[in-house]
């Protein structure tokens, strides 16, 4: 009978320590059965799904300046060289600063003779009254005209084109017709003073 006791006693012993070694085994073994029962996942070599391409963004538009009179080829008279510059704005929510206007003739700054709206400037390229050729026309033959605007933003456009200063239709300058003519009128009168000494004698 003691030896039934010990027996039993001795087996419950083992029961309670082999315990814990049995209560970790069970997630294992349900871990390992569920991992064969799980399809294989798909080879790491199967081609991934390509990114997404960016549209590329459009270019920043910058204003856009012309020279809109006098047309190209066609000369200015020299008692009045006035020119007209268009513009516009090259982005909708990039307004054009007006005051940004700079007129140039030959590297010397017209921009106080010009007037500026919406859409157009218009001024005389003439010498300013109180630079150092004030007086004088400007010379007959081709001049450089450069300009530039900017919008809000800064972002500025630069013209470049030459111009073509012509004699004015009102020359005051004689033609050799009535040059002539002016000749044969002053010999017909020193021709009349003549006679009329010859008679008073």
């Amino acid at each position: 009978m003691r030896h039934t006791t010990t027996r039993v006693r001795g087996g419950a012993t083992a029961l309670v320590m082999l315990f814990p070694s049995l209560v970790l085994a069970v997630p294992l073994l349900a871990q390992g059965q569920a991992s064969d029962t799980t399809p294989s996942s798909a080879p790491s070599s199967a081609p991934s799904s390509a990114p997404a391409t960016v549209p590329a963004s459009a270019p920043y538009r910058s204003p856009a300046l012309a020279l809109a009179a006098p047309a190209r080829g066609e000369g200015l008279p020299q008692d009045k060289p006035a020119i007209v510059l268009r513009y516009a704005r090259g982005e909708p929510d990039d307004p054009l600063d007006l005051t940004s206007l700079v007129v140039l003739v030959d590297g010397e700054d017209r921009s106080a003779q010009f007037h500026a709206d919406s859409t157009e400037a218009w001024g005389s390229v003439d010498p300013l009254a109180r630079g150092a050729s004030a007086g004088q026309a400007l010379a007959l033959g081709v001049h450089q005209l450069t300009a530039r605007m900017c919008s809000s933003r800064r972002i500025c456009t630069d013209l470049r084109e030459t111009i073509t200063i012509a004699p004015s239709l009102l020359s005051t300058e004689p033609t050799p017709h009535s040059s002539s003519r002016s000749r044969v009128l002053t010999a017909l009168a020193l021709l009349l003073a003549l006679v009329q000494r010859l008679f008073t004698f």
